[in-house]
């Protein structure tokens, strides 16, 4: 044990009782993936950033989002619900009716 951490001890025992933190993960790591609750408004959020499909798509396989491409037309699955993106990087809930 080195000095530090002795003198933490002696002086200061209540450090002793503290659970240990673990850093936040780096964003491009599975570890974060796993931390990021995948959701449509977090998607949007991150699709008002992008100007075309490929920046789209860039950043659904990013996040690890689960995903289809057809005709420009991105398909997402979030907590198994289909959303789709289109042209004006807009998220549409594939089940609506307007």
């Amino acid at each position: 044990m080195n000095w530090y951490k002795k003198t933490q001890q002696e002086n200061f025992p209540f450090l002793k009782d503290m659970p240990k933190q673990k850093a936040t993960p780096i964003e491009e790591s599975p570890q974060y993936q796993k931390l990021v609750r995948r959701t449509p408004i977090l998607l949007q959020n991150l699709l008002d950033k992008c100007e075309t499909i490929k920046d789209a798509i860039q950043i659904l396989k990013l996040y690890g989002f689960k995903f289809q491409i057809a005709n420009n037309i991105i398909s997402v699955n979030i907590n198994n619900k289909i959303y789709i993106i289109n042209d004006a990087m807009v998220l549409i809930d594939a089940t609506e009716r307007n």
